[in-house]
């Protein structure tokens, strides 16, 4: 639990914050979502596995009682958080809403994924009250076969701090773990990886199986923020999976201030920003101060023509990524058409294959190719706006860290902020990824004929029909993922922007009125902003 000093410390430097905005009619909605947010702060750590790794067994064997459900069908498979808290409480999320639910009712099997979305779990239990920080988030298998799963999955990226992977003892690393790996190597969090049901392998074995898993992910995966454990739940050894769950509750504050201060920083700037605008113009005449606001206008006029066309040249750019898609998407299939082959010509399913390739080669595209992509189209936008405005309203004045003298434009630099706030976080499309594999269920109506008649003549299909499906059905639903991410990226950057523009403005508007006031109210207005500016170096959070 986030200690009470430093959670108050924090909440009285945001109210001291919104005090000081509110004086000056200042927009509050962030720092007020930030309140929200430091509230409602816990440590997300989802587990996640192969359906039926034995996820489910675990959260009960840490919490010492059977919460969650362990023989279910995929359709029966729930997301489920739990917390800690005094009183025992159920809920459940049906049609965006939730609703109070009782224990025996989520043990029941009763609940399907497609009416219930989220279940909530909030329990009185002497190790949850240990980690009353953290978040544990049971989640399907990535294996299950429906669609929405991996969305729920993929929804908790983001926000996720830390990750425990099961690994069943008697089946190793599967496809779809080892492509979940691959895609959490990209976010750099700490991550456990379980090896489960070790008591249904001779003791002698399970040393192998841990050295062969910890090899592949070293080797093949290429994760370095990991640790490797083995669990048996009918041996009661998960000591080490307690031990990674309560280093993170140890980490908690530590993450907590991580996450705020800069957060709080960076309104404390802009407000620190508008008030040095206002009081570094006090010597300006009426006609000064409309004249610098007219050119401040135009230049921001010009600014808004550049941003358009910055904007026209990323999204020109655009297929010639879905072209280097297409490129890895296809090299990829084309490496695996043999066993794809092999699979199709014994009525095997190759969609879950083809998925794992092609999730996987996105991935990679994803850290190879769109990240720099999209860094360099920041930096360009950073660099033009510092070519653009130049007007000076205290937009040369870098706040961020005032032992620096810096000359950078604050419009630059919040755009700066956006490159790790943004990266990597393109989505992938999932729905129409499997969609666009459905044409495999109607592929092989190959007639009779010999094994290797029907070998050769399923890897012609895969090679001319498949591939080719596949690899354009996968451009397209990516081309949609991509053009979302960059309007997001677009948008956000247009916010902040305006955001920006409206504090200079209201700065130099507000410095008229305050010319036009009696001399005497005039010297307390500077004197005031002088005092607010004080106030905001001391609520500010140092290096």
């Amino acid at each position: 639990m986030i200690s009470k000093e430093i959670l108050n410390d924090y909440l009285q430097r945001v109210d001291e914050l919104h005090n000081i905005m509110s004086s000056y009619e200042l927009s509050t909605e962030q720092i007020e979502k930030i309140k929200c947010d430091i509230n409602d702060f816990m440590v997300v750590t989802p587990l996640v596995g192969g359906f039926s790794s034995g996820k489910s067994s675990l959260i009960n064997a840490i919490i010492e009682e059977k919460i969650l459900p362990t023989k279910i069908t995929p359709e029966t498979s729930i997301p489920t958080e739990i917390v800690y808290n005094r009183i025992n409480k159920a809920y459940i999320l049906q049609n965006n809403e939730w609703k109070e639910t009782t224990f025996e009712k989520v043990l029941s099997n009763e609940l399907k994924f497609e009416d219930t979305k989220l279940i909530k779990l909030e329990l009185n239990k002497p190790f949850m009250e240990k980690i009353s920080t953290i978040k544990l988030v049971d989640m399907p298998g990535l294996d299950s076969g429906i669609e929405a799963h991996n969305q729920a999955i993929d929804n908790y990226l983001n926000n996720s701090i830390a990750y425990i992977i099961t690994v069943d003892a008697e089946q190793g690393l599967t496809e779809s773990v080892i492509n979940f790996l691959k895609e959490l190597s990209l976010y750099n969090v700490p991550v456990l990886v379980v090896v489960t049901k070790c008591d249904k392998r001779k003791q002698s074995d399970i040393g192998a199986i841990v050295d062969n898993v910890k090899d592949k992910i070293q080797n093949f995966i290429k994760l370095t923020n990991f640790q490797i454990t083995t669990a048996s739940v009918k041996n009661k050894d998960f000591n080490e999976l307690k031990s990674f769950i309560l280093s993170l509750q140890a980490k908690s504050e530590d993450l907590f201030r991580d996450k705020f201060k800069v957060l709080i920083n960076q309104q404390i700037t802009q407000v620190e920003n508008y008030l040095l605008t206002r009081l570094k113009n006090t010597d300006l005449s009426i006609e000064d101060i409309e004249e610098k606001e007219k050119l401040l206008i135009q230049q921001l006029q010009k600014l808004d023509e550049t941003l358009q066309n910055e904007k026209n040249k990323i999204i020109k750019d655009i297929p010639r990524y879905l072209d280097i898609v297409r490129a890895k998407v296809s090299s990829a299939l084309h490496r695996s058409a043999d066993s794809l082959a092999a699979t199709a010509a014994n009525n095997g399913d190759i969609s879950s294959s083809v998925n794992t390739i092609v999730r996987n080669e996105l991935a990679n595209v994803v850290s190879e190719n769109i990240n720099p992509f999209v860094k360099k189209y920041i930096n360009n936008i950073a660099r033009s706006i510092e070519e653009t405005v130049t007007v000076d309203v205290n937009l040369n004045m870098d706040l961020v860290n005032q032992k620096d003298t810096n000359t950078g434009n604050t419009f630059s630099n919040l755009v700066n902020t956006l490159i790790p706030l943004i990266l990597p976080k393109v989505p992938l499309p999932w729905k129409i990824l499997l969609s666009a594999f459905s044409i495999v269920a109607n592929l092989l109506g190959m007639g009779s004929g010999g094994s290797d008649n029907r070998r050769q003549l399923a890897l012609q299909k895969v090679r001319t029909e498949v591939i080719p499906d596949v690899t354009e059905k996968v451009a397209s639903s990516f081309e949609g993922a991509l053009q979302s991410f960059i309007d997001e990226i677009i948008n956000k950057i247009d916010n902040m922007i305006q955001n920006e523009k409206e504090l200079k403005l209201k700065a130099l508007e507000d410095l008229k009125k305050q010319k036009q006031q009696a001399k005497e109210e005039y010297e307390n207005t500077v004197q005031k902003l002088n005092d607010d500016i004080k106030k905001l170096n001391q609520i500010k959070f140092g290096s």
